[in-house]
């Protein structure tokens, strides 16, 4: 159907975007985290909303 065809799009253009902020977090939880470490974890997310902004951008076009 065509909502599979879109589905199946979004997929495959945000899969390595999503690849790549799930391996910049891990599994990381935030609460067990040291300062420096969620310091280092703010600042790697903000090197990547770049990638949020264009999984963002594929999802409102198609």
């Amino acid at each position: 159907s065509a909502l599979e065809a879109i589905r199946a799009e979004i997929e495959e253009q945000n899969g390595p975007r999503w690849a790549a902020l799930k391996e910049a977090f891990g599994e990381a939880d935030p609460a067990e985290l040291t300062v420096e470490e969620r310091q280092a974890l703010r600042e790697r997310m903000q090197e990547l909303a770049p990638v949020r902004m264009e999984i963002r951008q594929t999802n409102r076009t198609l």
